[in-house]
């Protein structure tokens, strides 16, 4: 059934999906407020349109994270929790400290923002999260040591959470767009099958989540090719990705 939400908070949307969506939604008449750490950035998006609100937020503060959900007057009807770093990750690449500085504020950003507001509109038996996620998160690819991880988390946390919230009458969404050209992206190397441009991918998931969809994936073929790849043995599937391994002479 397809929803209409009176508000909306997008958390991680100074620029790319985020900003994006922002812009669309807003265009629909939807007041937007927009978290992110670029206060520049988010003045610079709230200036093209007056329903569209900043809100400084580092997600990596957990403390500024409970106080700002807690001293909002009332929480808008649908949370986008978009917030994410990336920096490809190979073998001759592999560093711990990117690593978890990727897991600080993909997955534990995203959780210092989802606990107290999860609470919250359990409390008040509405609303709408959505969290975004990545394809990459099925299963590990080549290239993905850093971020895969932080994005599999995230799914299962939604997994973990999304029947507890539907029975306190919050919906729980999960996006995972494929290649979509932003300024992470343009960090790869490598071909990027079906890359998508930012106002696309805004459009593919307000559509999902409208329609109340659990799992908003695109696009088709290469997601389902990626869920098809997540399901094979193990043997199997090493053969297939082994082929993604670039050469590091």
């Amino acid at each position: 059934m397809a929803v209409r939400w009176r508000d909306a908070w997008i958390v991680g949307g100074s620029t790319g999906i985020g900003a994006e969506v922002a812009r669309a939604l807003a265009a629909d008449d939807i007041p937007v407020v927009v978290s992110a750490r670029s206060a520049d950035r988010l003045a610079a998006l709230a200036g093209e349109n007056d329903r569209i609100a900043a809100l400084a937020l580092d997600v990596v503060d957990r403390a500024a994270c409970e106080s700002t959900v807690a001293d909002m007057t009332r929480v808008p009807d649908l949370v986008i929790l978009n917030a994410a770093v990336y920096e490809p990750m190979y073998l001759d690449t592999f560093d711990a400290e990117k690593a978890a500085w990727m897991m600080r504020v993909n997955y534990e950003g995203i959780v210092n923002v989802l606990a107290p507001l999860a609470r919250r509109l359990a409390d008040e038996r509405r609303g709408h999260i959505a969290i975004v996620a990545s394809p990459s998160g099925y299963r590990g690819l080549p290239g993905a040591a850093g971020y895969g991880p932080t994005k599999a988390a995230l799914i299962n946390l939604a997994e973990s959470l999304h029947n507890e919230l539907a029975q306190a009458g919050v919906r729980l969404s999960i996006v995972n767009p494929g290649f979509v050209r932003t300024r992470l992206t343009d960090r790869n190397d490598f071909s990027m099958p079906q890359l998508l441009e930012p106002e696309d991918a805004a459009r593919r998931i307000i559509a999902g989540l409208k329609a109340g969809k659990w799992d908003v994936a695109f696009p088709w073929p290469f997601v389902g090719a990626l869920k098809f790849l997540s399901i094979l043995p193990g043997r199997v599937y090493f053969a297939i990705t082994k082929k993604l391994i670039r050469s590091q002479d």
